[in-house]
């Protein structure tokens, strides 16, 4: 008996047998991951479709659209009465410099 024995010397492994129509198969399981769905909450879902993701629309989703759409509108309003509230009180401190610069120089 040798004193290093071939035990652990590596064996053959054999051929794989060929497969026949499983690339069909194999396909037909990759279209199901085509589309990933994520459930963020009950009303939003967003899609991967295509490499991009798309906000699904639920039927209580439009609910949430009208309230930002309204939402957004106030906000605009809110914005141009700023803008006009800025501009009278630019007027005003041009007219009270303009007043100012006229008691000095006299």
């Amino acid at each position: 008996m040798p004193i290093f024995s071939k035990k652990f010397d590596t064996k053959s492994i054999p051929q794989r047998s060929k497969r026949d129509g499983s690339s069909a198969q194999i396909q037909e399981k990759l279209d199901d991951f085509q589309v990933i769905q994520l459930n963020l909450t009950n009303k939003k879902k967003l899609k991967f479709v295509d490499g991009m993701w798309i906000v699904t629309q639920q039927p209580g989703d439009a609910d949430d659209i009208t309230a930002m759409r309204k939402r957004l509108q106030k906000l605009e309003e809110e914005n141009n009465l700023n803008q006009i509230k800025v501009d009278i009180l630019l007027d005003m401190l041009t007219e009270n410099l303009s007043e100012l610069k006229i008691l000095r120089d006299k």
